[in-house]
């Protein structure tokens, strides 16, 4: 009998959709802030009305016995419902306490949330599927951490490693440690769930920043971090905030509670008539955050002995983090999920949906490697594009040099092809890509296309085969997952992708993962001599990531992107003479940036 396994992410932000097929191969997965153009999707349930009709209808056959499998698991919502009942009744007796107030006005909002995204998730769905008179749909559920680490391990390219799952908050633990051996996940015995949360710490930093962190505003404390300086005071204070114990985060007190942290960090950085400055929160705040990580990792390594570390969870996307770890603990490969975050949990629960019905030996994992698991390009809706546009051309697959010839002249070029990355980044699918060469692009694109601060940086792809000549301490990123220290001598050949502290977000480009991509890159190398192409989400600001053509050619209109390729169509917004455009370098400055 056909089967097929359908995991959502029922969280109360970022959900998402992930499919396996019956041969255990993941064909679809996909976060429902693209489909909404809702950035992160707060709030909402992955499987809105009409979109999953029409993802059934492509993905899940009408024969098929459907199993539905929720990434948090029904005891833990049973005792969401229960938490609901309790602080209502509580509530009158905390009015004297203005700290008692703060914890159960914001607990109760929290709870309110997950319960109401966890009681809808999979409502539409199920309407859908008993409307067709299919057959009946399989309810599951599932640790939410566990679904975090079967995402990773078996993704990863490790037979063997230790899985640490570090997030905000999820089933009464910041944290949960595994290991990933001969198929299958098992619990790192001795380390106690953490009560407190090294997640909660880096958004509660990112408010005192200025910044949202309920917009996921968290890559801003990144990005102006190189900016300032460690003030050894201010670490002093917020260090003791989250204590370290034997690989597990404690409170520091007997009455700390992290509902408190706005309070608290507040209180550390602006006391009295002395104001850091946000540059240098930004940069105390990152540099503990990485030094409580790797206190917590090098105890993890002490327990298991084993090299190889797959890293999940919301503190698996601080990039600049993840680049250290081989560096500062005894881990010698580290992988990182393209989707480290909460929507990655619908892949892990279709991946602990499959393995409950069949052996792990059927698990397609190779399938898992490929990021561009997202929704397709339309034919109908290119196809209205060209209809109405009235600059635009038919490159075919001139299309790689042609592109690479205007981004070497310095235009800014949208790049839409195949299939939408699963995760927060653009891997070159749904990419803006420049010329790295360039000193002043960075401020180009951030002025004019993305609308954001000027600190924002932006991300080098790169050739695989090229990444140690570039790189200090060169690792696979395949996923832009890592920060890594740029070599002094490429620093000024790539000024564009250069952060002000050296580095760069890593995105290693091979021929397997992305063809086309690779094509791209290397038409660019051949005309530059540079291996490299500056690469930042096809998203204006506030937006997720494009995902509908309509979305495409607002956005090219609305911004200063020079040329929109949809795969193999050329837009313009002023006419284009494709025959100056020979092997030779062309003279024409049409779509040049001043």
């Amino acid at each position: 009998m056909n089967k097929t396994y359908l995991g959502i992410c029922c969280s109360a932000h970022d959900p998402a959709i992930a499919i396996i097929n019956n041969a255990g191969e993941l064909i679809y997965a996909e976060a429902a802030e693209r489909i909404l153009q809702y950035k992160r999707g707060i709030n909402t349930i992955a499987d809105h009305y009409p979109f999953i009709a029409e993802l059934l209808k492509q993905y899940v056959p009408d024969e098929s016995l459907l199993y539905m499998a929720k990434s948090w698991s029904k005891p833990h919502h049973r005792n969401i419902r229960l938490a609901r009942i309790g602080l209502p009744l509580i509530a009158p007796l905390a009015r004297p306490f203005p700290r008692w107030r703060l914890i159960t006005g914001r607990y109760d909002y929290m709870l309110r949330l997950q319960a109401h995204v966890f009681s809808f998730s999979g409502q539409n769905l199920l309407k859908v599927w008993k409307e067709k008179e299919r057959k009946r749909a399989h309810e599951e559920y599932y640790d939410h951490h566990r679904c975090h680490a079967a995402a990773g391990a078996y993704s990863s390219y490790f037979d063997e490693a230790v899985v640490a799952v570090i997030d905000g908050y999820g089933e009464m633990t910041s944290t949960a440690f595994y290991r990933f051996n001969d198929g299958r996940l098992t619990p790192v015995p001795g380390i106690r769930k953490s009560k407190n949360s090294l997640g909660f710490f880096y958004s509660f930093l990112c408010a005192a920043c200025g910044f949202n962190p309920e917009l996921g505003e968290e890559w801003k404390v990144m990005g102006l971090a190189p900016y300032g300086e460690v003030v050894p005071e201010l670490y002093e204070r917020l260090s003791r905030l989250i204590p370290v114990r034997k690989g597990s985060f404690i409170h520091p007190g007997p009455s700390f509670d992290i509902a408190v942290y706005d309070q608290v960090i507040d209180a550390i950085i602006n006391r009295g008539d002395h104001q850091y400055a946000v540059e240098d929160i930004a940069c105390t705040g990152q540099q503990l955050f990485e030094d409580k990580m790797m206190e917590c990792l090098n105890y993890l390594y002490g327990v298991t002995k084993t090299k190889n570390l797959v890293f999940v969870g919301g503190c698996a996307l601080n990039s600049s983090c993840n680049g250290k770890i081989s560096t500062k603990t005894p881990f010698e490969n580290v992988y990182v999920h393209n989707a480290p975050g909460d929507d990655g949990t619908a892949v892990g629960a279709a991946i602990l949906s499959y393995l409950s019905h069949n052996p792990v030996t059927a698990l397609k994992r190779e399938s898992f490697l490929s990021p561009y698991k997202g929704s397709f390009i339309p034919q109908r809706a290119l196809t209205r594009a060209i209809e109405h546009c009235p600059f635009n051309y038919y490159l075919g697959e001139d299309k790689y040099r042609i592109a690479a010839q205007l981004i070497s002249e310095g235009g800014i070029v949208g790049w839409v092809q195949g299939r939408a990355e699963f995760g927060p980044r653009a891997l070159g699918n749904r990419s803006i890509l420049a010329d790295p060469r360039r000193r002043d692009i960075k401020d180009i694109i951030n002025k004019r296309l993305k609308y954001r601060e000027s600190f924002r940086p932006f991300a080098p792809s790169v050739l695989e085969e090229f990444g140690e000549e570039i790189f200090e301490n060169c690792q696979v990123s395949y996923y832009m997952d890592k920060t890594l220290v740029i070599k002094p001598a490429y620093r000024d050949k790539i000024p564009g992708v250069t952060h002000v502290n050296g580095t760069g977000r890593l995105q290693t480009v091979t021929k397997e993962l992305n063809e086309g991509y690779y094509q791209l890159l290397r038409a660019f190398h051949a005309i530059t001599g540079i291996p490299v192409l500056l690469n930042t989400s096809f998203n204006l600001a506030g937006k997720p990531i494009v995902h509908s053509v309509d979305d495409m050619v607002a956005s090219f209109f609305t911004s200063g992107i020079s040329a929109l390729i949809i795969e193999d169509y050329l837009f313009t917004k002023e006419p284009f003479n494709k025959e100056h455009y020979s092997h030779e370098a062309s003279n024409n400055h049409l779509l040049r940036q001043e």
